[in-house]
């Protein structure tokens, strides 16, 4: 018993942080988005570096610039440069798409597209949270995913690993490279260390066994 509400706890754990690092892909960060990284206290010591170095990012940045209007605005500017390209002559983005880092065309509704919905439907689950313009292999679905598997059984692992490396780890890591080029807050470059560092913990978890015998890395 005591291993199995281990095992939950952490399950639990790590969907909670799945749909964390989601919101800061979804939409721009808001005022009340803003306020709740404010309020909280990001671990110190030993760990996975990047994801440590992200939580330094996030608390110089909200240090130095606050959570006021100020800041929704310059973050909201960010976002449209680095995702959408905005106000950029050359048409170069981070585009938050599985397809377009997985074709070489570079173009959406490629097959990573076409696998990520019937994985979807074959799990029966269905992503509420996300945009209605949102295509499925869209970063922050990919990740929601992931945390709807997290709340199932501990023989979800499987399907767990399957994905991570069928799908996160065949983009998530050139795509962060280019968060960190475009970006021009510390905001998002430290969004993309917390999402590089959590994947790559996450395979070292979900290779070596520890989702299953409830422990940390």
């Amino acid at each position: 018993m005591k291993h199995a509400d281990e095992a939950a706890k952490m399950r639990e754990r790590r969907g909670l942080m799945y749909r964390f690092i989601a919101r800061f892909y979804r939409r721009e960060a808001d005022l009340a988005f803003l306020e709740t990284l404010a309020a909280m206290r990001f671990p110190g010591g030993n760990g996975e570096r990047e994801l440590f170095e992200s939580y330094r990012l996030f608390t110089r940045f909200l240090e130095e610039n606050g959570t006021g209007s100020d800041t929704e605005e310059a973050l909201a500017a960010d976002y449209a440069r680095i995702f959408l390209a905005a106000g950029r002559s050359d048409g170069e983005a981070a585009f938050p798409y599985e397809s377009v880092y997985a074709d070489r065309k570079r173009l959406v509704k490629q097959e990573a597209w076409s696998d990520v919905r019937r994985i979807y439907r074959e799990a029966g689950v269905g992503l509420s949270d996300a945009p209605a313009d949102c295509l499925e292999d869209h970063i922050s679905c990919e990740l929601e995913f992931m945390a709807c598997l997290c709340g199932g059984q501990e023989e979800a692992a499987q399907e767990q690993q399957a994905f991570l490396e069928n799908h996160l780890l065949n983009w998530i890591p050139a795509f962060t490279e280019d968060v960190l080029k475009y970006a021009e807050t510390d905001f998002y470059r430290a969004a993309a260390k917390m999402t590089r560092g959590f994947i790559l913990l996450e395979q070292s978890l979900l290779c070596e066994g520890g989702i299953e015998s409830g422990t940390e890395a």
